[in-house]
């Protein structure tokens, strides 16, 4: 299975609110990504799928200060425009426990286990002032969460899930090749 998808909300950006010592009184405009990623799972058995789940998220900050400056007996005002963006990698190998009610609908329990690179970089009136930094307290990240995907063809399907660790809502499209689909055909219902 090939699934690409979005999540909600930008955590990052909520992030970069409440870290970032950002004045009261600038003017402040935030912008992004929503975090999007791509997950490719390999089905284990009847129950199991095993893969690779990469997800990226971005946001930045523009703001604008004033400062007073005492220069030569004369108290003057500058302006300074401030810049921050924070990036956001986290690939992750997951395993998923499906449990499955009908032909077409599938839903899942996942578990993923991997690393967490972020990078801020911030930028005073157009001089950069931090170079891409890292700066992952914790270099792991897990992601726990309950999903579900419908097939809308053999091969096609939609799906969602919730969960922490990444985005707390992820909307997707799946692609399941024929290896995949034909062992869905073969599992048997539990009694």
């Amino acid at each position: 299975m090939i699934t690409p998808y979005v999540g909600l909300p930008n955590t990052l950006r909520w992030n970069l609110a409440a870290t970032e010592n950002i004045p009261d009184n600038s003017s402040v405009r935030y912008s992004g990504l929503s975090p999007f990623g791509l997950r490719t799972m390999i089905k284990a058995s009847d129950k199991v799928s095993i893969g690779i789940d990469l997800i990226y998220g971005y946001a930045k900050v523009k703001y604008t200060t004033v400062d007073s400056i005492f220069s030569n007996g004369i108290w003057t005002s500058q302006t300074n425009n401030h810049e921050i963006s924070k990036k956001r990698f986290r690939p992750q190998v997951r395993i998923n426990k499906h449990f499955q009610t009908g032909t077409n609908l599938d839903h899942y329990v996942g578990f993923a286990i991997g690393g967490n690179r972020r990078w801020t970089k911030e930028t005073v009136n157009d001089i950069q002032i931090t170079d891409n930094t890292s700066e992952s307290a914790i270099p792991l990240s897990l992601r726990i969460c309950y999903g579900f995907s419908y097939s809308l063809q053999n091969n096609i399907g939609i799906g969602g899930e919730i969960g922490l660790g990444g985005p707390l809502l992820q909307l997707s499209v799946t692609y399941r090749s024929v290896s995949y689909t034909h062992l869905r055909a073969h599992e048997t219902p539990e009694h």
